[in-house]
């Protein structure tokens, strides 16, 4: 009877054990305080705003996981949801922040009720207003920026009103101190810098797309078409993706400046901010309908029509919601009280989730962990995911599966060949004794 050498057991308990400590090391080092790659940090995911993540998203009709509605019903949640290390902060009645699982209420700062978008960085939660422990939900200190903000490589940007109240002022700050660091004046109101490879893309006084160093705000280009917008500009590769008021879609080369293309979503005003993935990008308009361009040509690949299309004047303002992709799929709200989930190059629907009547969902969805997160105007946030057979939360990263498995596979490969080796080398002993 072959039986099992004593140390080989031992082997086998050092390589299990090392294996469990090396998946949690490294399922800890992915939620450092400044989150991890399936984090969504801030509106849209990330600095240059291209509104995509690579991890994984409801594929199917998802079902509600939890919901919260503000009893007070004195605001909305307007400000996109953020999720950081099990957090959603979410602006709109207040700064709050939520357990990502449950809903349950962590901390609220109700007496910031017109906050921006927050952004976590560095355990810290950043919004319009200023800077907040991401634990306790304390100010840091204070600020009183207009519409939004960006921060990136230790910098915070927003804009101020002059003290003359003629025009608005772009402002650097030290994202630690709060401190101004340089600043540009004769921008427009509520402006949403966009950062990409050490450059902070802006709009100026003139309505030109300008890219701005961002440690000095000293100008770098400028686009040479005047493009009025009241929504930030997206940046991907060597292009600036910007939806200009009039409808009208601009391609704008990052280094000289030029106009690539252009292309028209329809003849009402301020279609969204465009997200940019797998080739395309994506447009809401107040028309009803979500436009998928190429990213090179401007040519129009397809379009999906809402309920607000196929009705017209059903609710105002058709689809406000800036879309999201992630996991070949786009996410989007519509005012007719939907979120929509498209196949991202077909536009072929996945499913509609019906929020309720008379919602308008105008905040961009925010993904992290297998849920999609929504806020309304309603004052609802909304969570949904996956639910299995047996009820169980169905959020389980599928490469979090493969790093296990590889991890057990090569302690099982170890385990067999020391148990081949001592086995040989017992043998081998044995035989020197005849």
């Amino acid at each position: 009877m072959f039986m099992v050498n004593r140390r080989a057991v031992i082997i086998l308990l050092s390589i299990m054990l090392l294996s469990a400590f090396f998946f949690d090391a490294a399922d800890s080092a992915s939620e450092s305080v400044s989150g991890s790659d399936n984090d969504w940090l801030m509106s849209r995911h990330d600095v240059a705003d291209v509104g995509f993540t690579n991890r994984s998203a409801p594929l199917s009709m998802p079902t509600k996981i939890w919901s919260y509605r503000d009893q007070g019903n004195i605001a909305r949640f307007n400000g996109s949801p953020v999720i950081v290390n099990g957090v959603v902060y979410v602006s709109g009645p207040g700064l709050a922040a939520f357990n990502a699982s449950t809903g349950e209420e962590l901390w609220w700062a109700d007496e910031y009720r017109f906050a921006s978008s927050p952004i976590v960085e560095n355990n810290i939660v950043y919004t319009n207003v200023g800077a907040f422990d991401a634990v306790t939900g304390e100010q840091i200190w204070t600020t009183s920026g207009l519409g939004g903000c960006a921060v990136a490589n230790g910098y915070y940007y927003t804009t101020f009103r002059d003290a003359s109240d003629d025009y608005y002022v772009l402002v650097a700050l030290n994202a630690t101190t709060g401190n101004i660091i340089w600043q540009r004046e004769h921008v427009p109101n509520q402006i949403l810098p966009v950062i990409a490879d050490g450059k902070l893309f802006v709009r100026d006084w003139l309505s030109a797309v300008v890219a701005l160093d961002a440690y000095t705000g000293t100008t770098l280009m400028e686009s040479e078409t005047d493009v009025y917008s009241q929504v930030p500009p997206v940046v991907w590769e060597d292009f600036v993706y910007i939806s200009a008021a009039d409808g009208v879609v601009y391609c704008i080369d990052v280094s000289s400046g030029k106009t690539v293309w252009n292309q028209t979503t329809s003849d009402r005003y301020y279609p969204t901010t465009p997200a940019v993935a797998y080739g395309f990008v994506y447009v809401g308009s107040r028309d009803g309908n979500l436009y998928a361009f190429d990213t090179l040509t401007g040519a129009k690949k397809w379009s999906y029509t809402t309920l607000i299309g196929d009705h017209p004047g059903y609710v105002y303002f058709g689809v406000e919601s800036t879309p999201v992709v992630a996991d070949g799929a786009v996410f989007f709200g519509a005012n007719d009280g939907y979120l929509y989930a498209l196949n991202a190059t077909s536009g072929i629907k996945l499913w509609s989730y019906k929020v309720g009547d008379q919602q308008y969902l105008r905040c961009s969805p925010a993904i992290a962990d297998g849920y999609i997160y929504m806020g309304s105007d309603n004052v609802f946030l909304l969570a949904l995911g996956l639910v299995s057979d047996d009820g169980k939360q169905s959020n389980i990263e599928l490469s979090d599966v493969v790093i296990f498995g590889v991890i057990l596979f090569v302690g099982v490969i170890l385990f067999v060949a020391t148990v081949v080796f001592l086995g040989r080398k017992k043998w081998a002993s044995r035989q020197k004794t005849f």
